[in-house]
């Protein structure tokens, strides 16, 4: 679905549109703004949730979607639609199945690391009976980039958020991305998450390793930086001494150009 670039921004307005009101739902178990800001949420029945996706992706659509509003595009936007719905019942049914009785949405976390103060905020952080804790990323797609991150233990915002958890109660989260266009949850955490796709690392470290090698990195460039030395990492650059990461530190991840700020850095051609 290459029509709507900004999946954040919509997956924000998501959990962030205002009162749905519909004779299935009462209003006022939804008025939060997203399905899993409510305590009943995750025993809301079929219907229910159908009325509040229903009630709210039309308003949503009209703000944050309008290019698929735009005449033409109905196929689009009903693909869209049903893609969502569809998704929202997997992630349910995932939920259930690994007993989780406390869902936080866009939860703000705030800790510390060596440069000081460090925060973010998860998409859904999870609890379940036994009291335990997993952070869950949500991505539009990336059915193969994102399973091979946690495969390599190379989930790096995933570890900062579980660090900053690990800081309020002194122990690692399980941590997961969910696919919302294929409806797909991935995690190395069988015990946590029984139905998700389960990712064998291919290393024996894990997610507090993932963390310390972030904080040798951090630390190797903080020193360059007072150095006056800034490295551009991009394609066709060629690598110098001071290129060379520590053996303790994250290996270099060359950005897709158009993610990269600081593309002009490199030049360009006239």
């Amino acid at each position: 679905m290459e029509t709507i670039k900004d999946v954040d921004r919509l997956r924000t307005a998501l959990s962030n549109h205002p009162d749905v009101r519909s004779p299935h739902v009462r209003a006022d178990e939804l008025d939060a703004g997203t399905l899993f800001y409510q305590d009943r949420s995750l025993t809301f029945s079929d219907a229910e949730v159908r009325a509040w996706f229903e009630g709210t992706f039309d308003p949503l659509m009209a703000e944050e979607g309008a290019v698929l509003l735009i005449p033409g595009h109905r196929s689009e936007l009903e693909d869209f639609r049903t893609r969502l719905r569809e998704s929202l019942d997997r992630l349910r049914h995932q939920l259930r199945e690994a007993g989780i009785i406390e869902v936080q949405p866009e939860q703000d976390l705030v800790g510390l690391y060596a440069g000081g103060e460090i925060r973010g905020f998860a998409d859904l952080v999870l609890k379940n009976g036994s009291g335990e804790r997993a952070i869950v990323d949500m991505k539009w797609s990336g059915a193969q980039k994102y399973p091979a991150k946690l495969k390599d233990n190379r989930h790096l915002q995933l570890a900062i958020y579980g660090e900053m958890l690990r800081q309020e109660d002194g122990a690692w989260p399980a941590v997961a991305y969910y696919v919302l266009k294929s409806g797909q949850l991935f995690s190395t955490d069988v015990r946590f998450f029984p139905s998700a796709h389960t990712v064998f690392p291919s290393t024996a470290e894990r997610t507090p390793d993932l963390w310390q090698r972030f904080i040798a990195t951090w630390k190797w460039r903080e020193r360059q930086i007072a150095a006056g030395r800034f490295e551009v990492v991009l394609d066709g650059i060629p690598e110098d001494a001071e290129s060379v990461v520590p053996e303790e530190g994250l290996p270099i991840e060359v950005l897709p150009a158009e993610y990269n700020d600081y593309l002009a850095l490199a030049g360009w051609e006239t």
